[in-house]
């Protein structure tokens, strides 16, 4: 499968719209989506091609698109579960930025004197926890919102955060 390619499912019909959503085994911007001609639906173990009339990326690993000829919710509603073959044109020096692709960066907090290696990034039920060893032989949990967020500098590895007050408290 080409390096641009995305696979995914339809997990979902929106009837409202006649919207499929799609999730994707691959973070998705929406500049990659626009890029896409077609999408090929598995239909009784073959691809067919489907032309999207819109579609638009929603979070990280989600798309929502509506198909040409596919307005009918009850006639979309036979794609859920299909798997999805995505092929993108768009040329990619490297994937889209992901929050898992914190692990191994600096974390430094802005409003203390609080700094760190994130070790591990977890997703727990949508909460988004970093676990950051503050080299004093302690582990913190850290838990992630992008309102935190003051810089990511993928270059140098490093984040910067305004952490609210007594969030590292937790970990006590």
């Amino acid at each position: 499968m080409e390096e641009n390619t995305i696979t995914g499912r339809i997990v979902k019909i929106l009837p409202a719209g006649s919207k499929a959503v799609i999730a994707t085994d691959k973070p998705v911007t929406g500049e990659l989506i626009s890029s896409v001609k077609v999408y090929l639906i598995e239909i009784e173990g073959k691809y067919v091609p489907f032309f999207p009339e819109s579609a638009e990326a929603k979070g990280d690993n989600t798309i929502l698109v509506r198909f040409e000829d596919y307005t009918d919710p009850l006639r979309l509603r036979t794609l859920s579960g299909c798997r999805v073959i995505i092929p993108s044109e768009e040329k990619h020096d490297k994937q889209p930025f992901s929050i898992f692709d914190l692990a191994g960066y600096k974390l430094t907090d802005t409003g203390k004197n609080l700094s760190g290696l994130i070790t591990k990034v977890t997703d727990n039920n949508g909460n988004i926890l970093l676990e950051v060893s503050t080299g004093k032989g302690k582990t913190i949990l850290i838990s992630y919102h992008k309102d935190f967020v003051a810089e990511i500098n993928p270059g140098n590895r490093e984040i910067k955060m305004h952490l609210p007050e007594g969030i590292t408290d937790l970990n006590n």
